[in-house]
């Protein structure tokens, strides 16, 4: 993002796409319809928000805004949430045990072994 006040005043921020939540824009008047100008809020997580006064075509830049983040696969909706469900959570339970259980035969060996030497 970048963002130019004056001649020599500019701020430059970047941001995820998926970090976009919305975009809405607004033509206040007859004239900012008549010469095409308006403007525009693109709307990040937690509240942050980023407006921009008096740029030109602020319909056709938030379409374009739009259109780039669904292009990436970054819709407004997300996807199905990735769960673990109860089957899985038992596979994984069950090998982590027998990993745990190994580790635990080979210090105690390791440790008969060292008792054994003296």
């Amino acid at each position: 993002m970048f963002m130019r006040e004056w001649l020599f005043d500019y701020k430059t921020d970047f941001f995820e796409w998926s970090k976009i939540e919305t975009v809405s824009h607004a033509q206040n008047s007859f004239w900012d319809k008549l010469f095409s100008k308006g403007d525009l809020v693109i709307k990040l997580e937690h509240g942050i928000e980023y407006p921009f006064d008096n740029i030109n075509a602020p319909q056709k830049q938030a379409d374009k805004i739009l259109k780039y983040k669904t292009q990436f696969g970054l819709s407004a909706t997300p996807d199905k949430p990735t769960t673990i469900n109860d089957e899985k959570m038992a596979i994984i339970a069950e090998a982590l045990s027998e990993v745990v259980k190994e580790y635990m035969d080979k210090k105690t060996s390791e440790k008969e072994d060292e008792y054994d030497d003296y």
